[in-house]
This record gives structure tokens, sequence and C-alpha cells, in this order.
């Protein structure tokens, strides 16, 4: 008769410290992932506060200070990235285009944008929420 299997043991009878040590990294890794994903949140949110990044008519950020750290450009690419899917999937459901799709979530981040963030005027140039239009970007 074939015994059945048991999981590997120290003479203490308590799991081996591998698969302790496998999860706890797994736990780690969970409490890892919430705060990058908060903490992305923040650091965009100074970035459209500082007037590094801005809401476009498209639906999509953009990046206006070239001279921004390469985390916030990541943060616009990686953004854009999961607005464009989010998009396709509602654009399918709705029997919209992807383009009117975005089109009426930028209405809506128009809408939620903080007084003082920079938005895409219909001319083309970047206007703050509840202000005048941005001065032109100094020379470095």
């Amino acid at each position: 008769m074939a015994r059945p299997h048991r999981p590997h043991t120290h003479r203490t009878g308590n799991p081996a410290p591998a698969s302790l040590l496998a999860c706890v990294l797994l736990v780690l890794a969970g409490f890892a992932i919430a705060p990058t994903s908060a903490r992305a949140e923040f650091l965009l949110a100074d970035a459209k506060k500082a007037g590094q990044v801005g809401e476009k008519r498209d639906g999509y950020l953009a990046l206006i200070d070239q001279r921004a750290p390469d985390q916030i450009k990541e943060m616009v690419e990686t953004t854009n990235v999961r607005r464009r899917q989010r998009y396709l999937e509602f654009s399918q459901k709705m029997g919209w285009t992807i383009d009117e799709a975005a089109r009426a979530a930028a209405k809506r981040h128009f809408k939620h944008a903080r007084p003082g963030e920079l938005l895409e005027g219909a001319a083309g140039g970047w206007e703050r929420k509840g202000g005048a239009p941005k001065p032109p970007p100094r020379k470095p």
C-alpha cells in the first residue's frame, strides 16, 4: 500500500524553511504591489499639479514638461496603455469606436480634474482648470 505524500518537514515537524520563506515572500510581494500603485497615483497627481502632465481632449495624458523625471514619463506611458485597453473594452461593449469611447472618457477626466491642473483647450493650447491659460514654458 502506498504511503500518502507528506510535505518535507524538519525533525521538529515544522515545514521546511524554504517553503516558509516562499510564503513570506508571497505575502510581502502582495503588500508591495498595492503601495506601489498608490504611490504612482500620488506621483501622477503631483505631476499634474506641477504642470508636468496634462489631460488631452482625446482621453489620454500628455507629458507637458519634457524635463520631467523618467519615472513621470513612464507613468504617463503606462497610464495611457491602461486607458487605451479600457477604452477598447468599453467601445466593444457599447458598439462605439475606440476614439468615441476615449473622447467620452476625456470629458469625465476634464470634469474630475482638480483646480490648477492642465487641460488641453479647444485650440490645442494648455489651460489651467479654473484659471488662465498656461504661460509659455521658460527656456532652460
